[in-house]
C-alpha cells in the first residue's frame, strides 16, 4: 500500500504513488491533499476513504485496478485533475458522501464514470467522457452541474433514479449511446445548454419524473428529442429540433405545459400525444415530417397564439384549432 491514514492528516505534494501491492491510498477518519502529484498502477482502488477528506489538486489518477476513488461517508474536492484508465468507477460515492469538481476531467474508466448512492455531487466547468457504460448515475443522489460536458459514454450521459434531484445549467451533453438524460422517479432544472447528437432520446422521463426547462437546445438525437411518459414537464423559451423521432413525445397520462418555445424539423411528429394532456401557448411549431400536432382521442390539448404550419400535416383530427388564435 502506498499511504494507510487512520485518525491522520497528509500534505502531499509533487509526488508519485505508482504500483503499490493494494491500494493507492487509504484514510480513514483521516485528511489528506493530494497536490501535483500522480496516482496509478495499483491492483486495487486508486484511493479508498472511509469517514474522511480528501483534496485532490491538480493531479493525476490513472490506470488502477480497482476504482478510481471509492468514498463512504467521505468528502471529496477535486480540482485541475484527471481520473482516466482505471478499471472500475471513476468515483464510487456511497453513505452520505459528497464530491465537488472544479475544471476537471473523468475520461475512459472502465465502468460508469460517476456511481452514486445516497451522495452528493457538484460539477463546474468539468467533463465526463468516453466510458463504456453511463457517465453520472444517480441513485437517490442531488446533483448539480454548471458548464460542464457530458459526452460520449456508452450507455446514458446522466441517469437518476430512486428520487433524484438535479439542477443542470449551461452544461452539454451529447454523443451519449442511449441518450442524454434519463429521469426514473426522479426531478430535474435545465437552464440553458444543449443536449444534441445522442444516439437515443435526448431527454427521457419515466415512472412520474418532473422537469422544467427553460432556455434549452433538444437537438439532433437519434430518438424522440423529449420522451415523457407516465410524467410532468414544464418547458419555456426551448428548442426542440432535428430529432430522428418526435419531437416531444407524451405517454401514459403524461403532463406537458409548453410556452414560447420552437418545436422544428423533428423527422416524425412535433408534438405527439397519447393518453395525455398538453397546454400550449405561443410556440412556433413548424416543418415537421409528421403531424405538426398528434393527439390521440384520449388526450386533451389546450391552447392559444402558436403559430403551426409547414408540417408534414399541421394537425390532427382531435387537435382544436383554437390552438392558433390569439388569446
Amino acid at each position: 500500500m502506498g499511504i494507510d491514514l487512520t485518525d491522520s492528516r497528509a500534505d502531499v505534494k509533487s509526488s508519485q504513488i505508482k504500483e503499490n501491492g493494494d491500494h493507492g491510498v487509504v484514510a480513514v477518519r483521516s485528511t489528506i491533499v493530494l497536490n501535483d502529484s500522480t496516482i496509478s498502477g495499483h491492483p486495487d482502488d486508486g484511493i479508498t476513504l472511509d469517514t474522511s477528506s480528501l483534496e485532490l489538486v491538480g493531479s493525476l489518477l490513472t490506470n488502477n485496478k480497482g476504482v478510481g476513488v471509492t468514498a463512504v461517508d467521505s468528502q471529496t474536492t477535486i480540482s485541475g485533475s484527471t481520473i482516466s484508465g482505471n478499471t472500475g468507477y471513476g468515483l464510487d460515492l456511497l453513505d452520505s458522501s459528497a464530491v465537488v469538481m472544479n475544471l476537471s476531467e473523468i475520461k475512459e474508466n472502465g465502468n460508469i464514470a460517476i456511481n452514486t448512492k445516497n451522495a452528493t455531487v457538484s460539477l463546474l466547468n468539468s467533463s465526463i467522457t468516453d466510458h463504456p457504460a453511463t457517465g453520472l448515475f444517480l441513485n437517490n443522489s442531488p446533483a448539480s452541474l454548471s458548464k460542464s460536458t457530458i459526452s460520449g459514454n456508452q450507455g446514458w450521459g446522466v441517469e437518476a433514479v430512486e428520487h433524484t434531484a438535479i439542477m443542470a445549467s449551461d452544461s452539454l451533453f451529447t454523443k451519449n449511446k442511449l441518450g442524454g438524460i434519463s429521469l426514473m422517479s426522479s426531478v430535474a432544472v435545465l437552464l440553458g445548454g444543449d443536449v444534441k447528437e445522442n444516439l437515443g432520446s435526448g431527454v427521457a422521463l419515466s415512472e412520474r419524473s418532473a422537469v422544467l426547462v427553460i432556455g434549452t437546445t433538444i437537438s439532433g438525437n437519434q430518438g424522440e428529442g423529449f420522451s415523457i411518459d407516465t410524467s410532468s414537464a414544464s418547458m419555456r423559451q426551448a428548442t426542440i429540433t432535428g430529432n430522428s423521432g418526435n419531437g416531444l413525445e407524451l405517454l401514459n397520462q403524461s403532463v406537458l405545459s409548453l410556452y414560447e418555445s420552437q418545436v422544428s424539423d423533428n423527422m416524425k411528429d412535433g408534438l405527439h400525444l397519447e393518453s395525455s394532456l398538453a397546454s400550449v401557448r405561443s410556440n412556433t411549431i413548424t416543418q415537421n415530417t409528421g403531424f405538426g400536432i398528434f393527439a390521440d382521442g384520449d388526450s386533451l390539448l389546450a391552447g392559444y397564439d402558436n403559430t403551426i404550419f409547414g408540417n408534414g400535416t399541421d394537425f390532427s383530427e382531435t387537435v382544436p384549432v383554437e390552438l392558433t388564435q390569439p388569446r
